[in-house]
């Protein structure tokens, strides 16, 4: 995918007889708060559609994307999630 700045572990695990792949991701850039790198619907939706990924990956990223910007556009009563951003250790730390 274009997007640099962090670095992706992955780690087999199993939690109450469920096994599964934990993911962390780590931002390179160590920024937070103020001075971090904020990204819109349209930066993140871009990113999917300029990936490699096959359109069934896509559509389910834009589907995971879009409900996080939902989700963060009613926290902070912004009533378009399209106008609503995420800063990058937000968006990297999912």
């Amino acid at each position: 995918m274009p997007v640099k700045g962090y670095s992706l572990a992955e780690e087999k695990v199993r939690r109450s007889g469920i096994s599964a792949t934990k993911v962390d991701a780590d931002s390179q850039q160590g920024k937070s708060g103020p001075g971090a790198e904020i990204r819109r619907w349209k930066d993140v939706s871009g990113i999917i559609e300029k990936s490699g990924f096959q359109e069934g990956i896509k559509k389910k990223g834009y589907e995971i994307f879009r409900n996080l910007f939902e989700a963060e556009a009613r926290c902070t009563r912004n009533l378009y999630p399209e106008f609503t951003s995420m800063s990058y250790p937000q968006l990297i730390a999912l």
